[in-house]
């Protein structure tokens, strides 16, 4: 199956991270193979939203969704949650005996 038919049939996966210098994605299959590599195939000065716009998924209609409230509430907790544990994670990194 060609990356198109796996991209229309739902059978992949998109990651992204936001780094501090540089934004990474990569388009994997459902066995984790890559089809897609944004921070090996980009063009000098082409951003990740026109890599993925004119380059992966050109070809493809698609439809956006907003999320569940009561799970937007949820996630929201979570990342309020996440945030507040960093700074614990800082102090535990910078008191530990390396």
């Amino acid at each position: 199956m060609d990356a198109k038919a796996l991209i229309e049939s739902g059978k992949t996966a998109l990651g992204i991270e936001l780094g501090s210098t540089r934004i990474k994605g990569v388009l994997i299959d459902l066995k984790g193979r890559v089809l897609a590599a944004y921070l090996i195939d980009q063009k000098e000065d082409e951003k990740l939203e026109d890599y993925l716009d004119n380059r992966i998924f050109c070809e493809l209609s698609g439809e956006t969704t907003e999320p569940d409230a009561e799970d937007k509430k949820g996630f929201d907790t979570f990342m309020e949650r996440y945030k507040a544990g960093l700074e614990i994670e800082k102090k535990a990194i910078e008191t530990m005996n390396w």
